[in-house]
């Protein structure tokens, strides 16, 4: 801009102008910086939390609908976002998102959101292939969003969770989606909670039905990954055993394993076959008989 010389009011005039101009521009920059809410904290057992991409870099897809816009975590997941006066609502679709891994091994979660503490929404079990679900929580007059995502009892495999155009609305209509203000705040380059410890609360805990309690068990504990039953794998492994001790036992130097030799006998005992009753299912393919530990 240029300042006319010759009159004084006008150059004042056009100084005020210019000021006022700037001063706009730079509430609008500010506003535009500063979304009504920021990242408090996340943190999530694999991986780390993608922005406007899924848990396998690749774009949001949930179903047959793709996004531009969203995070992408893994179960078991914790987002806790602290917000601002200016918060009117919270909305997203939800769900696994689709992608070559998630299609060879589907995967299942539960979606939660939290406000101030309170559950305000929860999904049913979404697997992949399953069309996205609809948000939306108000969080009006609220300090506090926690989004989680929940494994279910068929274990974490092919977890890749989506919060697809994930955005916060605030009171006069603008929506921010999380993603964008989060680029901005900037995210560690590992999963890690980012705020105070005692800024997170306290991990929940549930009583599980006896049902699905028996079902993690044996999904995580009683089967291994070759999908033999443990005491299966401890007959075979005690069967290594031997043959190394026997290795050992024809060396020049060989140490006295008589003693590990006899524990392992004793163990041998006490895990024996049991023809399976009548009243049991056919055994499965590669089973021969049912093994207790008395």
């Amino acid at each position: 801009m240029t300042i006319p010389k010759g009159d004084p009011m006008t150059a004042r005039t056009c100084c005020l102008f210019a000021l006022s101009l700037c001063l706009a521009a730079a509430r609008v920059a500010l506003a535009e910086a500063e979304p009504p809410f920021r990242l408090a904290g996340y943190s999530q057992d694999h991986g780390t939390l993608m922005l406007d991409k899924s848990f396998v870099k690749a774009p949001l897809k949930i179903g047959a609908k793709s996004y531009a816009h969203g995070l992408g975590t893994h179960s078991n997941s914790r987002i806790e976002i602290a917000l601002g006066a200016d918060c009117g609502e919270f909305l997203a679709q939800v769900g696994i998102d689709h992608n070559p891994a998630t299609q060879k091994q589907p995967g299942s979660a539960v979606f939660v959101v939290k406000v101030d503490g309170a559950e305000q929404f929860r999904s049913k079990v979404l697997s992949a292939g399953m069309a996205p679900v609809d948000v939306k929580v108000s969080v009006a007059d609220a300090r506090k969003l926690e989004l989680l995502v929940d494994r279910t009892a068929d274990g974490y495999i092919g977890d890749h969770a989506d919060w697809a155009d994930a955005r916060i609305v605030a009171l006069d209509g603008k929506e921010v989606f999380l993603s964008a203000a989060f680029q901005r705040q900037g995210l560690p380059e590992k999963a890690a909670v980012r705020a105070e410890p005692a800024a997170m609360a306290e991990p929940e805990t549930r009583t599980l039905a006896e049902r699905e309690a028996r079902e993690i068990l044996e999904d995580d504990w009683l089967f291994q990954a070759d999908d033999a039953p443990t005491l299966l794998r401890i007959q075979q492994e005690m069967k290594w055993t031997r043959e190394l001790a026997a290795r050992l036992t024809s060396l020049s130097n060989a140490p006295d394993l008589s003693q590990e030799l006899r524990e392992l006998n004793e163990l041998a005992q006490r895990i024996g076959p049991r023809a399976s009753p009548s009243d049991k299912p056919a055994l499965p393919s590669g089973l021969v008989a049912w093994w207790t530990l008395d």
